[in-house]
This record gives C-alpha cells, sequence and structure tokens, in this order.
C-alpha cells in the first residue's frame, strides 16, 4: 500500500494527537510517499477508523448489555456508585467523541445510561 505522506498529514487534522506520527511510524517514507505492507495498513485501519457500528450492531450491544446488567442484578453484584457515575460522565464530556446530546461518536450509546450499568466500559478504555 502506498499512500501520500501530504495526505497522511491533511488527514491528521480530523484524527486524534498522534495519528500522524503513529501512521508514519508504520511503513517507509520514500520519495514523499509512505509504503506500508497490507498488515500494517488493516491494524492502522482498525485502530483509527471512524465508522459508527451499524444499527444492527447497535441493537446486539444494547441486547447484551441488558443481558449482563440483569446477571450482574441477579448475582448481587454492586450497583455503579453515583461518584462513579459522575466520573464516567465528566470524563465522557471532556471526550472528544462525544456529541452535544452525550452519545459516543464510537459505540453510539448514549452515555447518560450506558455510565449507569455496572458491567458496561467506555469502548475506547477511557473509564
Amino acid at each position: 500500500m502506498k499512500v501520500s505522506i501530504t495526505k497522511v498529514y491533511e488527514v491528521a487534522v480530523t484524527r486524534p494527537p498522534g495519528y500522524a506520527e503513529d501512521v508514519l511510524q508504520a511503513g517507509v517514507q520514500k520519495d514523499g510517499w509512505l509504503i506500508l505492507t497490507n498488515e500494517a495498513y488493516a491494524a492502522l485501519v482498525t485502530k483509527y477508523s471512524t465508522a459508527s457500528p451499524s444499527i444492527v450492531d447497535q441493537a446486539v450491544s444494547l441486547t447484551k448489555a441488558l443481558v449482563d446488567e440483569t446477571k450482574a442484578v441477579v448475582t448481587g453484584q454492586d450497583s455503579v456508585t453515583e461518584e462513579e457515575v459522575a466520573r464516567r460522565l465528566q470524563v465522557c464530556r471532556e471526550c472528544e467523541h462525544i456529541t452535544d446530546n452525550m452519545r459516543c461518536s464510537k459505540c453510539r450509546c448514549y452515555m447518560t445510561f450506558k455510565t449507569k450499568l455496572r458491567t458496561q466500559h467506555c469502548v475506547i478504555g477511557k473509564w
């Protein structure tokens, strides 16, 4: 796979900090081009994909979350404290992937709901 280094920097403005450096380190630079193996390219696409889950994937995820939460209630797992919910929500508010209505652009979950579930976690590992 051959990618223009100029294009890497153009795309970097819409990606998280460190994107350009990460991409450039994944391949070999030569004459204004970045040469990547198919494996390196696939890994970068997976890491930096901005695509949202489909509606079907969202429905499956919600169903799984509700089943997991039900199991946690039945087995007596402690609820998420109000302090922990507040902490999680604050992390979300500061996240570059949160929308005005507190919906995550990565998982498409409504975080005012998801942060209260004892079995759920941030899909990018922030909480």
